[in-house]
């Protein structure tokens, strides 16, 4: 068939479209290693982020319960309002919930450069930037932001058609990170080392894990 339409209009748009794929990824081979002196570098302005982070608690927390609404309303007013910047936890939760909802916001026209849409690049720069983030994290004492903005990772490679091949593993890589962590265990068995917070977001974050868990599992036809 290639040689029957050798030079239809068809043929040429699928190698021009090749071209500018093979091109694209010339470009981003050269700008892999992320340099940024913080995570609040990245942060658009606060109305931006109050348009996305209202799509993500209109979306994604309707279902997935990452996040403490009430706690983080409360911490996100005093982020904006705090002269020192110096919270890096919030940068890279704030980072890993718009880079979810960039994605599948409706923006008042589109726009686009040499990958495709200008707002699925944001979404992979924020999240490799949570992803730098994480790498230098301690594996011995993992905070609750960190597992917050590891499940939220899960979500945004999801809606931003990322690592597509490799979800199904980055999916269960993440469940064995949230058994090392002691997620899967009823928090009552900590007593008084566990407050009741931590309980609960234990919890939640175990069940957004096993409702991802089963989705992609269902998608990859293991179960």
């Amino acid at each position: 068939m290639k040689e029957v339409y050798n030079d239809s209009t068809a043929r040429r748009l699928s190698q021009d479209i090749k071209a500018l794929q093979d091109r694209a990824r010339t470009l981003q081979s050269h700008h892999r290693i992320l340099h940024i002196r913080n995570l609040r570098d990245l942060m658009p302005d606060r109305i931006t982020v109050d348009i996305l982070l209202r799509r993500y608690f209109e979306t994604f927390e309707t279902t997935y319960r990452v996040i403490h609404v009430p706690t983080f309303n409360k911490a996100y007013e005093t982020y904006w309002t705090s002269h020192e910047a110096n919270d890096i936890e919030m940068d890279a939760l704030i980072l890993a919930m718009i880079a979810c909802a960039i994605c599948t916001s409706t923006h008042a026209g589109p726009r686009y450069n040499h990958v495709g849409s200008a707002f699925h690049s944001k979404a992979v720069l924020w999240l490799r930037a949570c992803d730098a983030w994480l790498k230098r994290q301690s594996n011995k004492h993992r905070s609750l932001a960190s597992l917050q903005v590891r499940c939220l990772r899960l979500l945004t490679l999801s809606t931003s058609n990322m690592k597509v091949k490799e979800y199904y593993h980055e999916v269960q890589a993440h469940v064995a990170l949230l058994r090392s962590a002691g997620l899967h265990r009823d928090p009552g068995i900590f007593g008084t080392r566990c407050s009741i917070f931590e309980a609960e977001m234990r919890r939640r974050l175990w069940e957004t894990t096993m409702e991802i868990e089963l989705q992609v599992s269902i998608d990859k036809g293991v179960l």
